[in-house]
């Protein structure tokens, strides 16, 4: 069971103009990511590690509408929450360590906020060998990442919103510098 099994209704922890806010500049830097990594003349697939409640997917989605969006998540509430939602949109109950797809399946793969979740530096290791094993030759791989050891960060997830205690326990590990070894590193 994941730890957000154990929350009751995520999507009420923020107010929805706060989560638009931010789910606006999260795919606005995604999208910037892959600028010039997709062919718009094809369909294309793109996977959301840990999707959560699903709001990726769906502004992709609508961004990107020839782009056949899937959501993955480990937990059963979460991806409840997100067929509800989006009932339209496709969502797979999975382990990002062992991702239930082809080798080289997807165009893209995103990461918003989910790899700090995991419990080790190897297990990170395993998400990135899995990501490898499942893009194209030259898909990417955008991954949007807090800094889970800033002080700030730790103050917002702990006491302006105290609901994040419920899954952010406060022993979260930070990504390792090693992660994304292999990949082309870019900032936008």
């Amino acid at each position: 069971m994941s730890q957000f099994d154990q929350v009751e209704d995520y999507d009420s922890v923020l107010p929805r103009h706060i989560t638009q806010y931010f789910l606006e500049k999260k795919t606005t830097g995604i999208l910037s990511a892959l600028a010039n990594s997709l062919d718009s003349k094809v369909p294309l697939r793109g996977l959301d590690l840990g999707c959560g409640t699903g709001d990726v997917v769906a502004t992709l989605t609508r961004k990107l509408p020839k782009v056949q969006m899937v959501g993955l998540d480990s937990s059963i509430r979460m991806l409840s929450h997100a067929t509800r939602k989006y009932p339209n949109l496709e969502f797979v109950y999975g382990d990002m360590m062992k991702l239930p797809f082809l080798d080289g399946y997807y165009d893209f793969v995103v990461a918003v906020n989910s790899l700090h979740h995991l419990q080790s530096y190897e297990e990170q290791f395993q998400v990135r060998d899995e990501v490898f094993r499942i893009l194209k030759g030259k898909g990417a791989f955008v991954l949007n990442e807090m800094n889970t050891r800033n002080p700030v960060v730790k103050l917002y997830l702990r006491h302006i919103f105290p609901i994040y205690r419920e899954f952010e326990t406060g022993d979260e590990i930070p990504l390792h510098k090693d992660v994304l070894y292999g990949f082309e590193i870019r900032n936008v």
